[in-house]
């Protein structure tokens, strides 16, 4: 009986001893899960823009966004005001 008494006691405080490790293991995982979830959005984001950016039937939009050059099929408009005869105001 008192061995196992003995043992008993050696059990729990091998269990008290390990607890400051679970604690730490804990916030370590909390820590680690934050920053998964973190990196999983960045990566959905880059994703997307990976997606965008090589996409060939959007190759033409991307280059004129991108640069000054557009396409030489494309017209351009031009907006010109034409002066009107006599503006009156009815403030």
């Amino acid at each position: 009986m008192v061995v196992n008494v003995l043992m008993c006691g050696i059990a729990v405080s091998a269990l008290i001893q390990l607890l400051p490790y679970l604690f730490s293991g804990r916030e370590r995982l909390q820590v680690l899960e934050t920053e998964l979830a973190r990196t999983e959005t960045r990566v959905e984001r880059l994703r997307d823009r990976f997606g965008v950016y090589f996409d060939p039937q959007q190759t033409k939009t991307i280059m004129q966004e991108e640069s000054n050059l557009t396409d030489p099929a494309q017209l351009r408009i031009i907006w010109v005001e034409t002066p009107t005869q006599e503006r009156t105001s009815t403030d």
